[in-house]
């Protein structure tokens, strides 16, 4: 199962991708879900380090939860664990904690 939003939107700068995440993060947390998928989904097109990757993926995969399809938030967090994200302990944990919750 692909996510329907990868390669949709064109590539972008760092400065742009880190507005879009902050307004990625207020729609999430407005349960506007769908709107948070898309904007965190063109985020992914600038040139982000894992981390940044990893916190994406794993907000896209709490949206989808929220939304009901657990399939592609499996696939999301599968996508994060993927990520070396050791420079950041406790974001591994989450998302790892959230696929086995979920996914495992």
């Amino acid at each position: 199962m692909s996510d329907y939003t990868d390669n949709l939107f064109p590539k972008i700068s760092l400065p742009e991708a880190l507005q879009l995440i902050g307004k990625a993060d207020d729609a999430y947390e407005n349960e506007q879900f769908r709107k948070a998928i898309r904007l965190f989904s063109q985020a992914l097109q600038a040139p982000l380090s894992d981390l940044d990757k990893g916190y994406i993926l794993y907000m896209k995969g709490k949206a989808y939860l929220e939304l009901g399809d657990m399939g592609r938030a499996c696939e999301q967090w599968s996508k994060a664990i993927e990520l070396d994200l050791t420079q950041h302990p406790l974001g591994i944990d989450m998302v790892s904690d959230a696929y086995k919750k979920y996914c495992g």
